[in-house]
């Protein structure tokens, strides 16, 4: 029984993981800024060369965390979430959510608060972008299909906007001293309401 393929993607796999593992490891250890591709092949045990096979850059080890640890956030966000008929209530409430959530997790944190992963993320063509256009999508054309958005704003731009928003709020909003009352009315006043139907720029 020839097995040679099979048996080849499962180590790729399993190095893939181990590299990964190491970056998570390092980034801790480090922080994201001082680890090097050389800290986490170390880590992995495996060559620098092995790293680059999988990853170009460590821009691209970071996509790669920032995409499932955001995905594991926005399925706990979907999973929490009521329906409401309202969009700009629902909009405002999953976000205070996703920012809740998202701050809870460590990785994500130590990755908004670097400038370095910043930079890395808002090229429309990133991971994490392509990631926030999977998520908001379909929210926001069935609210331009109500008419809930405003007319002078692309979907695309509503979602780039929302992606560099929530990076923000993490940053400023997401103190324990501030009342998830007040979050609400912030994410509802100055993140929501500018993308509404009857906010557009004359």
């Amino acid at each position: 029984m020839d097995s040679g393929p099979v048996a080849a993607r499962t180590d790729d796999n399993s190095t893939q993981e181990r590299i990964l593992r190491a970056a998570y490891d390092c980034f801790e250890q480090y922080g994201i800024g001082k680890t090097t591709i050389e800290n986490i092949a170390s880590r992995a045990k495996v060559s620098r060369p092995t790293v680059y096979k999988y990853y170009p850059s460590k821009d691209a080890i970071l996509d790669e965390i920032s995409v499932r640890e955001t995905w594991r956030v926005n399925s706990e966000v979907r999973r929490r979430l009521v329906r409401s008929d309202d969009f700009a209530d629902f909009l405002s409430d999953t976000l205070l959510l996703v920012i809740r959530l998202a701050n809870e997790n460590i990785y994500i944190r130590r990755m908004v608060e670097s400038i370095e992963f910043q930079e890395s993320v808002i090229s429309p063509s990133s991971l994490m972008q392509q990631l926030q256009r999977t998520w908001w999508a379909n929210m926001f054309e069935q609210a331009r299909a109500r008419g809930d958005i405003a007319t002078d704003l692309e979907i695309d731009e509503c979602i780039y906007w929302l992606a560099r928003a929530q990076a923000m709020l993490m940053l400023q909003v997401a103190s324990p001293q501030i009342d998830d009352a007040e979050k609400r009315r912030f994410i509802r006043r100055f993140i929501v309401q500018p993308l509404l139907a009857g906010s557009e720029i004359r």
